[in-house]
């Protein structure tokens, strides 16, 4: 028997040691089109190795390329998670095919975060001779979309259009989730009446441009009906039964608590928002989320969310409702006031239900660090 248990500890050895390791997520280069298309068209790292879930593909050039088939159209597979950095580096398409649907599909289960590190980044997609019902980005079911920062523009003939949608999500896209946390997003075509419509999420951010705002153009974010939360970012036409009020037939509203909106630059108070799906459709959204709690005697807004005191210490993730704490270098404390403290990678404050003459203060001494 111990003759038995020897051989059989040495055959799981064996095997362990045949089994290759998976390779760790890390972050790679994208130096030309033929890198970019290794990613997103053929799931490899631009050094040819497999993807890995967890990924970051950074850009260090531009793009411009020209659509001519539908061997052109990229993707993030199924069950992937990946980020994209544009790094301040602009995608560009020209469609000169009417045939082109969509570039960009997030298949089943995918996840796509879109992140701008130096700022200026975009991603275009310029319909010049279609029919201008060509999208950016299409979800496919219970996929999802981060948006960090960066531009998503889809233009026909380099105006925006909301059938020319940067980001679609209408019809069979059950699970799929849409989180706008800042850039620019020329438009979203969600819902149309779905009986299982995607979830959009508006956090920060700018959707449209002020082309929607004339009687041309219609709404730049179009969810009818909305399922999803408002809690801030700036919305150039909103098209949508229950996005700002409920409604008895559309359901509760999307525009979260502890909101300030204005109507055209006008603070409009909650009273005489309206529930009607059009009633914003060519108007000016602007939404500011205040919940009500002060750091230092700073209250907190979305306006100074992400550097609440004006020294780079203490933000507001407005998404969560989470204080959280930064420093410069990662594992190292930080002070406040001169008080020691957590740096973000080990403390969270999750604020829920706050009054509004609550003070939350960031004191943590010494001898309670790791």
């Amino acid at each position: 028997m111990k003759k038995f248990f020897y051989s059989l500890a040495i055959a799981l050895v064996a095997l362990m040691v045949s089994i290759p390791a998976k390779a760790a997520a890390g972050r790679y280069f994208v130096n030309d089109y033929e890198d970019f298309k290794l990613v997103f068209r053929y799931g490899l790292r631009p050094n040819n190795a497999p993807l890995q879930s967890g990924d970051t593909i950074q850009l260090i050039v531009d793009i411009n390329q020209t659509y001519n088939s539908s061997r052109d159209v990229f993707d993030v597979r199924s069950g992937q998670v990946l980020t994209l950095n544009l790094n301040g580096h602009t995608v560009r398409y020209e469609a000169t095919a009417s045939a082109l649907l969509h570039l960009f599909d997030i298949s089943e289960g995918a996840t796509l975060n879109i992140i701008d590190s130096k700022g200026g980044g975009q991603f275009i997609l310029n319909d010049k001779d279609g029919n201008g019902q060509t999208h950016l980005f299409k979800l496919s079911k219970n996929a999802t979309l981060n948006i960090y920062g960066g531009s998503l523009l889809c233009l026909y003939n380099n105006v925006a259009w909301s059938r020319c949608a940067a980001v679609n999500v209408r019809e069979g896209v059950e699970g799929a989730v849409v989180n706008v946390y800042g850039g620019l997003i020329s438009s979203i075509k969600g819902s149309n009446g779905d009986l299982k419509p995607a979830q959009i999420n508006i956090y920060g951010g700018i959707i449209g441009t002020e082309s929607f705002l004339s009687e041309s153009y219609d709404a730049a974010l179009w969810h009818d009906p909305f399922n999803g939360t408002i809690k801030g970012g700036k919305i150039y036409g909103l098209f949508g039964t229950a996005a700002l009020a409920d409604n008895p037939y559309g359901g509760k509203k999307a525009l979260a608590e502890n909101t300030k909106v204005y109507i055209d630059g006008v603070l409009t108070p909650s009273n005489q928002l309206v529930s009607d799906r059009d009633a914003y459709e060519n108007k000016l959204v602007e939404v500011f989320y205040e919940p009500d709690f002060t750091i230092n005697s700073i209250a907190v807004t979305s306006v100074n969310a992400s550097d609440i005191l004006g020294d780079g210490k203490v933000g507001f993730d407005i998404a969560s409702n989470t204080l959280y704490l930064k420093t410069k270098e990662a594992g190292k404390p930080n002070t406040i006031n001169g008080n020691i403290v957590y740096d973000y990678f080990k403390l969270n404050i999750v604020v829920d239900d706050v009054s509004s003459d609550m003070t939350v203060t960031l004191l943590f001494l010494l001898h309670i660090l790791h």
